[in-house]
């Protein structure tokens, strides 16, 4: 895992294996901590920390941890209402992206890291479907919110094999179906014109 390798370069301390449920307490209550007058950049830290921990397992080959905590993050970000979480969470997984790609480009090649087993790839086909899936919902709460051009739809791309294509074709299908039957107002939408321009631009991607 060359492209791994090079971009983080030094060997760290093993981690203990991910205890999913602290980390999930620990997202959960940035609201609370907001809340309580802790300040932005302090929460942000805190995220940026779990983001390099992600990338840390990666580096020491616990692929699986690592995933686990980008999913963890990522779902969150999907589901989470408050503006001022939505831009924190933002601004972290913008430095993250890149390494992430890399990871899910790996993790979802037909190369192995066990030279005793048959290559195969660590995403089984399932598990690549939930990570287009949650691409797929983070890219459009992205893009109502940035307006500019993303690269989580060149991430996908990169992760789906040919059989995935029929999957993205459907998911951009069905959310231009939505958009068009809500689009029947006299009131011009310019985010929802901008989400159909992007969705129209990526099938035009999609491999035939």
């Amino acid at each position: 895992d060359d492209t791994l390798a090079e971009l983080h370069p030094f060997s760290r301390p093993p981690l203990p294996p991910l205890d999913f449920e602290s980390k999930q307490q620990q997202i959960n209550r940035y609201a609370e901590r907001l809340q309580q007058g802790e300040s932005q950049q302090s929460v942000g830290s805190d995220l940026l920390q779990l983001l390099r921990e992600a990338e840390a397992r990666a580096d020491q080959h616990d692929y699986q941890g690592a995933l686990d905590l980008y999913a963890l993050i990522l779902d969150k970000r999907v589901a989470e209402k408050n503006g001022t979480l939505v831009y924190i969470f933002d601004k972290a997984m913008d430095e993250s992206m890149p390494f992430l790609e890399a990871l899910l480009s790996e993790t979802s090649s037909s190369i192995t890291f066990d030279t005793s087993i048959p290559a195969s790839p660590l995403l089984t086909p399932s598990m690549r479907h939930t990570w287009l899936e949650r691409l797929f919902a983070l890219w459009l709460k992205r893009l109502d919110l940035h307006q500019t051009e993303e690269d989580v739809p060149e991430i996908m791309l990169d992760v789906a094999w040919n059989d995935d294509v029929t999957l993205l074709r459907d998911l951009v299908q069905n959310e231009l179906q939505q958009q068009k039957k809500a689009g029947h107002s006299n009131i011009v939408d310019f985010s929802r014109q901008h989400r159909i321009r992007a969705l129209e631009k990526f099938l035009k991607e999609l491999p035939y």
